[in-house]
């Protein structure tokens, strides 16, 4: 009867030391103390603790419980680049280490998930007679002798012989680390499988993290606007400034006929990736020989990018014109369109 016999090489890192006879998953003195200071939001504190604790912690559930704290410890104070060494740690000692979504932020759930999905080790299989056709998780990954590169966590090997002998087995695969697999066919009464653990690091690419959301883009563009209830009146604005996430700000100048400066700030919702709507409010500084004019104006409008570095956009609005010689006010219905050009 056909037997198939599955060897999984897993173990230490060859040249590494012995470790140390593992210690209790918890001495809690340090640990607990800064489970407490970080409920209490001292975080430097609960950080200091950590970091006396981590030296002592040996079994990966200890050293998984405390990186994921420590991450969020770093988090807590914005610190998003130490978050994810510490988050990385807890994905060594486990690669399936998770948050809970309902007591953490999900913004860190997600920045865990995403490091996980970015993570990943290799897979080196072969077989006794060679040739199996090898699978991980149903999808076939080539004949025995060979590899695969796989994200992180538990998966499923399968190895099929052409005389019909079938061999399954679950394997772990962790950050940069490289799990041989051995896979025998015998012919016995009985099925048995035998499992022998060695694990070498390997160099395994890892896909660059997206780069982060740029928070600050000057721009520079022009405005061609009309005071529609006004002759009309018209004219061409030039002008920069720099874009914030939900925020602009900047000045336009009309040189000719009047002389006019412009300041204004806005309010952006973006709404798609490449469409903002917005409200901005105005000061009109119009200088001329004749008399000086201030305007107040507010307006609302959409802009959209057809590319990252070019927006298009168009408003409506409206301002109230105060000439020195009395204080008139002139009222005054306003449409513009215009583009700008920012850093993508």
């Amino acid at each position: 009867m056909t037997l198939v016999l599955a060897v999984l090489l897993c173990a230490a890192q060859p040249n590494a030391k012995a470790a140390p006879a593992a210690a209790p998953a918890y001495t809690g003195t340090r640990f607990e103390q800064g489970q407490k200071a970080f409920a209490d939001g001292r975080f430097d504190v609960a950080l200091k603790l950590l970091d006396e604790a981590a030296p002592e912690e040996r079994e990966p559930a200890a050293v998984e419980k405390l990186q994921l704290l420590r991450g969020q410890c770093f988090a807590a104070r914005q610190d998003f680049g130490h978050a994810e060494e510490a988050f990385a740690l807890a994905l060594e000692a486990n690669p399936e280490a998770s948050l809970d979504p309902g007591k953490v932020d999900p913004a860190l759930v997600k920045l865990l998930e995403s490091m996980r999905a970015r993570s990943s080790g290799k897979v080196s299989f072969r077989s006794t007679p060679a040739g199996a056709a090898v699978s991980l998780d149903g999808v076939e990954v080539g004949a025995a002798p060979g590899s695969a590169t796989a994200v992180i966590g538990r998966h499923k090997l399968e190895a099929k012989w052409p005389s019909g002998g079938v061999a399954q087995l679950e394997v772990m695969v962790r950050p940069r680390r490289e799990v041989f697999v051995e896979l025998v066919l015998l012919e016995r009464e009985k099925e048995k499988v035998v499992t022998v653990v060695r694990e070498v690091p390997v160099q395994v690419p890892v896909p660059a993290a997206p780069p982060p959301e740029r928070l600050v883009r000057p721009w520079a563009g022009f405005r061609i606007g009309a005071d529609v209830n006004s002759g009309p009146e018209w004219g061409i604005d030039l002008g920069g400034g720099v874009d914030f996430k939900y925020f602009s700000i900047g000045a336009y100048l009309r040189p000719y006929r009047y002389f006019y400066v412009i300041p204004r700030v806005a309010g952006i919702w973006p709404v798609l990736d490449f469409l903002n709507l917005f409200v901005e409010a105005e000061v009109d500084v119009r200088a001329s020989s004749a008399r000086l004019g201030v305007a107040l104006g507010g307006s609302a409008g959409v802009e959209v990018f057809p590319l990252r570095w070019l927006g298009v956009f168009a408003e409506v609005g409206g301002k109230g014109f105060f000439i020195n010689r009395g204080f008139v006010v002139d009222a005054r219905f306003t449409l513009s369109g215009g583009a700008r050009v920012r850093l993508p």
